[in-house]
């Protein structure tokens, strides 16, 4: 199994997985997917998870889906991880995640469930927010990037 960036050949068999997984694909675009990462085995997808660049500083985790059967083999932690890292990488200190689903899971990663109302305006903003997601989606954030102890001032992936 590998993990990549979504490619073009890939972006048909990505947008049937989001469907089959009854996640929203009307918003998705060419640049959407520039930070999307696929498992694939074989050639076959297994799995997606990408992050929606927001502000210079926050993103939005999205799309993360994995076949019925190959759920419970890590497959979307492993997609996670790589998404949280490309998102680390592009100087996010945060990220945010909206969900009917998989609150449980996304608290085990380090999330934490704020009020609708706490949200900030870039989050408040995307079509997720606003139209694609019910209102009764948890609101999950998680802090990437904290003050590097030994480099004041310096931030660094947490």
């Amino acid at each position: 199994m590998t993990i990549s960036f979504v490619q073009n050949h890939d972006e048909a068999s990505v947008y049937q997985l989001l469907q089959d997984s009854a996640l929203p694909t009307q918003d998705l675009t060419a640049e959407h997917f520039r930070h999307f990462f696929v498992m694939k085995e074989e050639g076959e997808i297994l799995g997606v998870a990408g992050v929606e660049r927001l502000s210079a500083q926050r993103g939005l985790m999205r799309s993360i889906a994995v076949k019925p059967e190959y759920r419970g083999k890590q497959i979307a932690t492993q997609l996670y991880h790589a998404a949280e890292e490309h998102a680390c990488s592009m100087g996010m200190r945060e990220v945010y995640a909206l969900t009917t689903t998989i609150e449980p899971w996304l608290t085990r990663l380090g999330f934490e469930r704020i009020e609708r109302d706490n949200a900030p305006d870039d989050i408040r903003q995307t079509s997720e927010f606003s139209a694609l997601c019910p209102a009764s989606a948890a609101i999950l954030r998680k802090t990437l990037r904290v003050l590097s102890e030994e480099k004041p001032h310096l931030y660094v992936c947490a």
